[in-house]
């Protein structure tokens, strides 16, 4: 395990289990639809808090946003589970959470959503997911951060290091610059393709130019990133 001894829950609370008494309850606290507690049901065995990482746990004071995560294992009885809906529950708990993921072959996840807190209950929910990220990697954690904010954020790019771009820039700032590569790249290759299945000659060459804009601004953004970008890997 990654985490210091002291972050272990003494004794590790079951949050849910099939056919445990208060198991129902669990679910029945959130806003879920009937349909995602149930397909929830069929797809996980047992959510356990395992681990609490906070300023009594760990050598990191509170930050300005985080001041705890909860490190949930959930076992799982199938070799999937619908993100969507773990990203749903995600959004009533009222905690910052690393969820690990345990399948039934033995082989695990991380699973972190970076999300932001709701200045009001909304419809039960306590945050906003931004996104979603996970890793089948080992966690390397050095407990070296100045705070929990930057822990938190040390997690979110460990689970993200194969999807985000950049490095310089905060989280949500590298997650905007990732879907916004992911869309220019998208729309040109669009272009590309009605570029080629045109007919018509000047459409043809419209749609060459507008192609060639797009591919030098998808260039000047990556050259963006890259410039940003630390020249070595954040520690965590």
């Amino acid at each position: 395990m990654p985490f210091l001894p002291s972050t272990q829950i003494p004794r590790p609370k079951v949050l849910y289990k099939p056919y445990q008494k208060g198991n129902k309850d669990f679910l029945d606290n959130f806003g879920l639809s009937t349909a995602d507690k149930q397909l929830l049901r069929q797809q996980i065995g047992q959510i356990t808090a395992t681990h609490q990482l906070d300023a009594k746990t760990l050598p990191i004071p509170v930050g300005k946003t985080i001041q705890q995560i909860i490190v949930l294992r959930i076992d799982l009885l199938s070799q999937q589970l619908d993100p969507h809906l773990l990203a749903e529950l995600d959004t009533y708990l009222g905690f910052y959470t690393l969820f690990h993921l345990v399948f039934p072959d033995g082989t695990s996840q991380y699973v972190i959503h970076f999300k932001e807190k709701l200045a009001q209950l909304r419809e039960g929910r306590n945050f906003k997911i931004v996104r979603h990220f996970q890793t089948d990697k080992p966690l390397a954690l050095t407990y070296q951060e100045r705070d929990l904010d930057q822990f938190y954020e040390n997690l979110v790019k460990q689970a993200g290091e194969e999807e985000l771009v950049g490095g310089g820039a905060s989280i949500k700032d590298q997650i905007e610059q990732t879907e916004r590569l992911a869309a220019m790249e998208k729309k040109a290759a669009q272009l590309k393709k009605k570029m080629f299945a045109e007919k018509a000659m000047r459409k043809q060459m419209e749609l060459r130019k507008a192609y060639k804009a797009l591919e030098e601004e998808i260039q000047q953004l990556r050259t963006s990133i890259h410039s940003s970008a630390p020249s070595s890997k954040a520690s965590f």
